[in-house]
């Protein structure tokens, strides 16, 4: 998912837009802000014809409003992103050894 601050052609000021993987603009909220808020200070996009962002709208088919972004944080610095994406990776790793049937390895002893 992706998150842009920006303004529109269909009305006044910025706003936030948290798109999917498809580019598709699934939540927004209002601009003026140095970051975002979480939960329902977020709302669902639901029109259903491009707006002026240059990107189609997702249509209000689903109940999205179930999955508002509760937890938004922002990444300050590129060590910040690096750390994600190594969790990310070892997550993935992790998954794809429970799917293998793999056993896990154990904790340190330190941590038990």
């Amino acid at each position: 998912w992706s998150m842009a601050l920006g303004s529109t052609r269909a009305g006044p000021g910025a706003e936030w837009r948290l798109s999917d993987e498809e580019g598709l603009d699934r939540f927004r909220h209002h601009g003026g802000t140095w970051f975002p808020g979480s939960g329902e200070s977020w709302s669902v996009v639901d029109e259903e014809a491009e707006d002026g962002w240059g990107m189609a709208v997702v249509e209000a088919h689903e109940d999205l409003s179930e999955t508002l972004p509760w937890q938004v944080v922002p990444l300050l610095d590129t060590e910040d992103l690096e750390t994600l994406r190594a969790l990310r990776r070892l997550h993935a790793e992790h998954a794809r050894r429970a799917a293998a049937g793999e056993v896990a390895p154990p904790p340190p002893a330190e941590s038990v």
